[in-house]
């Protein structure tokens, strides 16, 4: 955090709030186990452990697109460096919407809401090793002129 206000790196701070999520998840979770019969631990753990990883992807999103400007290397991207976070932090979000559907968070399911989650998380990884991919000399001759 210390960091992030230091060199104004502001777009770390869903990195920081999904870090904070998951520490207050686990504490629920401990004070959970302890007493079974009250549902506000319960509750607490379950939806901060769960948002916490989808602030970290978002942050992951995020990083690409700046990699990708300050690279400048927009034109290896398979999609364009404005869109890049609204798609796949959009699809998180659909996923969520997803896993909440029927009932609440914890409710049984079969499998479909994982299933898109994968996809656009596969998505990604998939925009990023062809950004990586067709960047690759562009990126050599970046880093040669820093030497």
């Amino acid at each position: 955090m210390y960091q992030c206000y230091r060199k104004r790196a502001w777009f770390l701070i869903a990195f920081i709030i999904g870090g904070w999520f998951e520490c207050i998840g686990y504490i629920g979770r401990i004070q959970s186990s302890q007493d079974k019969e009250a549902s506000g631990p319960f509750i607490m753990q379950t939806l901060l452990l769960l948002l916490g990883p989808a602030l970290f992807a978002a942050s992951i999103y995020i990083i690409l697109g700046r990699l990708i400007y300050l690279t400048e290397g927009e034109q290896y991207s398979p999609i364009r460096r404005t869109w890049l976070t609204k798609i796949f932090v959009a699809g998180d979000a659909i996923s969520f919407l997803m896993q909440g559907e029927g009932g609440g968070i914890m409710a049984s399911s079969d499998g479909d809401e994982d299933k898109n989650k994968l996809f656009f998380f596969g998505f990604f990884v998939v925009t990023a090793r062809i950004f990586q991919y067709r960047g690759r000399a562009h990126l050599k001759r970046i880093s040669q002129d820093f030497d």
